[in-house]
């Protein structure tokens, strides 16, 4: 079985802590935007400032623990390894994505993840169940 090595490892958990110290600052940004806004004359609506802040504090506490959920597989070894098939994630997808936990060849457009808190790339930004993963018909 193929591992990653010590200095692979220590670029993860960098980028881990990166990861989580600017998260905690979003945090901390959308609790004074919140105490703010809580404190303003209007009435909350469906579409009102302080509930989209309140969805996007939902958003960042779910990456928080995701990015804790890949720190703890890290301490125990099991960081970087695809849940459906067992072999290792590449390791320029984990410094992209650090939460990323299953890794897919897909014939027709080479590789695809699934991630449960960043989005692809290439899609927009959205509710993290909006991002499943689909499998390519055969």
């Amino acid at each position: 079985m193929f591992t990653y090595s010590m200095q692979d490892r220590r670029d993860f958990e960098r980028r881990i802590a990166e990861e989580m110290k600017r998260v905690r600052l979003e945090i901390h940004e959308l609790m004074a935007k919140i105490q703010h806004a809580i404190h303003e004359p209007i009435q909350p609506s469906p579409g009102s400032p302080l509930n989209e802040l309140n969805a996007k504090l939902n958003n960042k506490g779910r990456q928080l623990r995701a990015l804790e959920k890949a720190q703890e597989r890290l301490d125990s070894g099991r960081y970087g390894i695809c849940e459906n098939s067992g072999t290792l994630i590449p390791k320029t997808e984990l410094l992209a994505n650090p939460t990323l936990t299953v890794w897919k060849q897909k014939k027709s457009l080479g590789t695809g993840y699934r991630n449960p808190v960043y989005p692809p790339p290439s899609q927009d930004f959205g509710y993290p169940n909006d991002w499943a993963w689909e499998e390519e018909p055969e």
